[in-house]
């Protein structure tokens, strides 16, 4: 195939269906949206030999079930692969045609949007007559129209469009993230990371703190810009979608200063408390040592943020005098910020040593490949990435 440095890798690799780890793993997405509209099987086994000689080590199908919607998000029955993506004759030809060019194929497997044959409880399409899946109201949740009467994970989502057709924002949570967080600390870490696809955009994200210090991510949102509306935007869905943030007493939010995150908590969660990052506002203060020409930027940068880590009044004092005689202009800078926003000492506990925003960015860096997808793609490696996190944690407990 000549894109591995191992040939006896590649056929162990392909042999045991394990993922190659030395970074020359490929994933190409094998269809979109409008794929359905062609013989799409036959298509893509006619661009088998080109993806490989491309390099592409695996190839994302598109769900080859049987569905009521053409696109196979809405699978009914499971056990049949005629689709309108092709015959399973067709699709049977492609897999064989992938296998010989060593070429993994990656199946789309829908299980949650399942519609049913038969109209059963409340009037829904959540009965499974007539084919092998004798399935009845108990195997769909309830906001899928089954008999529960609450969801154990009611998901979330919002979407925002101009005209009829054209993408503006999605606001979206998952169940687990939001039935989990009121057992985390009452923080909430905001910040934003631009996308890198055909049609740019940012990614917002509001990460938790767990009660181990590890990252718990809640809610996202693709937006047009890093803009105050966007912020307000979000920041409004948070209160009024996710209860749970909501009704949380003793509430932080902790972000940088950016004016949409200040009038948004100002506005949307007056009874929370609103801090700083302390690494933004560091970088905010070397802008202003060096736009004065204050001598020694990097050292009074240092000093400023150890008095706000410190809970030594002392230490604070001493380490703000060291500011104050170098140039009162920048003393008064940093006061003029409101101390109990970014230092430890005047907190009165409310970010539970948490100084930085470093939890939300964390999350942002291993979402570092995702950027460029498509939101769909971006979305689901947000999921996947989630249920890894949460199996592993679950795992840690059990051991």
């Amino acid at each position: 195939m000549g894109y591995f440095d191992n040939p006896w890798y590649e056929e162990a690799a392909f042999a045991d269906g394990g993922v190659i780890r030395n970074g020359r793993e490929i994933l190409f997405q094998g269809f979109n949206w409008e794929s359905h509209k062609s013989d799409w099987w036959v298509n893509l086994e006619k661009k088998v030999t080109d993806l490989a000689e491309s390099g592409f080590t695996s190839v994302w199908l598109p769900p080859a079930t049987h569905s009521v919607s053409s696109e196979g998000y809405l699978p009914q029955n499971l056990y049949s692969l005629d689709s309108s993506y092709g015959s399973e004759l067709q699709l049977k030809v492609l897999l064989q045609k992938l296998s010989q060019h060593k070429i993994r194929a990656m199946a789309d497997i829908v299980i949650n949007h399942r519609v049913g044959t038969t109209q059963g409880h409340g009037g829904a399409y959540n009965r499974f007559d007539g084919i092998p899946m004798s399935w009845d109201e108990h195997a769909i949740t309830s906001c899928s129209g089954g008999l529960s009467s609450v969801s154990p994970n009611p998901e979330l989502c919002t979407i925002e469009i101009v005209g009829s057709s054209r993408f503006k924002t999605l606001f979206w949570a998952f169940g687990p993230s939001i039935s989990r967080w009121e057992e985390c600390r009452p923080v909430l870490s905001l910040d934003g990371t631009f996308l890198l696809g055909k049609y740019c955009g940012t990614l917002l994200a509001a990460v938790g703190i767990d009660g181990n210090g590890r990252l718990f991510p809640l809610a996202f949102a693709v937006v047009e810009s890093y803009s105050n509306h966007s912020w307000v935007w979000f920041l409004q869905n948070l209160h009024d979608l996710v209860g749970v943030v909501k009704e949380r007493t003793n509430l932080c939010i902790i972000s940088d200063k950016h004016p949409g995150l200040v009038r948004g908590c100002r506005e949307i969660f007056p009874n929370a408390a609103h801090r700083h990052c302390l690494r933004h506002l560091r970088e905010n203060f070397k802008k202003f040592t060096r736009r004065n020409a204050i001598a020694d930027s990097e050292g009074l940068c240092n000093n400023m943020y150890l008095a706000g880590i410190t809970e030594d009044m002392s230490y604070f004092n001493r380490m703000m005098n060291h500011i104050r005689t170098a140039k009162q202009e920048a003393y008064d800078w940093l006061i003029q910020r409101d101390v109990s926003k970014w230092s430890l000492l005047f907190d009165n506990g409310c970010r539970y040593s948490i100084m930085t925003t470093n939890a939300s960015e964390c999350f942002n860096g291993v979402l570092k490949r995702a950027r460029g997808l498509p939101i769909q793609g971006l979305v689901m490696t947000i999921y996947y990435n989630l249920v890894s996190l949460f199996m592993r944690r679950s795992t840690d407990v059990e051991k």
